[in-house]
């Protein structure tokens, strides 16, 4: 499985951010709470059998990603708002969270989840896609084709070129506007879905 660390959450459009953050029951650091979300998902694959996720994504909203690909340990700037994007048996999911005031601690809350979702598959009493099916699909909005400005058979290395140039102009930390910013990180993460 393919792990990557990034810094641009790609928030559901149609869910508000949390107004009244909590601190969370969960004690972790960052690189505790990343390895968390890793064998949560990658649970999802019984011992000797072939991989039902390839590729696994996580966000933190404005952390520093060092030159491994891994989130930096100090992530004081960094927002409390984290997502979890990965492919399930040809699925993908995109799992949000900033109910706890750290990344970490809400990293830690979709690594539970998670968890509890594979245990319910487990014992029978729901699949994993009947679970996670809330998860499913970003909000409708834009066609991800026209937010980056590519056709919409554009190869992948077109929409990720695209998507970087868009998204440094639109930085809110350039004086971008969160919304077109939003939109832009939610097209690319379409762009890479579609299989």
């Amino acid at each position: 499985m393919n792990v990557y660390h990034e810094n641009q959450v790609p928030w559901p459009r149609t869910r508000p951010y949390c107004q009244a953050r909590k601190n969370g029951p969960f004690k972790v650091s960052i690189a505790t709470a990343t390895k968390r979300v890793e064998d949560a998902v990658s649970m999802f694959t019984r011992a000797g059998k072939d991989y039902r996720t390839s590729e696994l994504w996580i966000y933190i909203d404005g952390a520093d990603v060092g030159a491994r690909n891994r989130f930096l340990s100090n992530q004081k700037n960094a927002s409390p708002a984290v997502a979890v994007r990965f492919d399930l048996d040809g699925h993908t999911y995109n799992i949000v969270a900033d109910r706890y005031n750290t990344p970490e601690q809400n990293l830690a809350g979709i690594a539970a989840y998670i968890e509890s979702v594979r245990a319910q598959e487990r014992n029978g009493i729901f699949t994993v896609e009947e679970m996670l099916h809330t998860f499913a699909a970003l909000p409708a909005g834009r066609e991800w084709w026209k937010v980056l400005g590519v056709q919409p058979d554009a190869p992948q290395d077109v929409a990720e070129a695209a998507y970087r140039a868009l998204a440094k102009k639109h930085h809110p930390d350039q004086g971008g506007d969160p919304e077109e910013f939003r939109a832009i990180a939610e097209a690319i993460e379409e762009a890479r879905s579609r299989g």
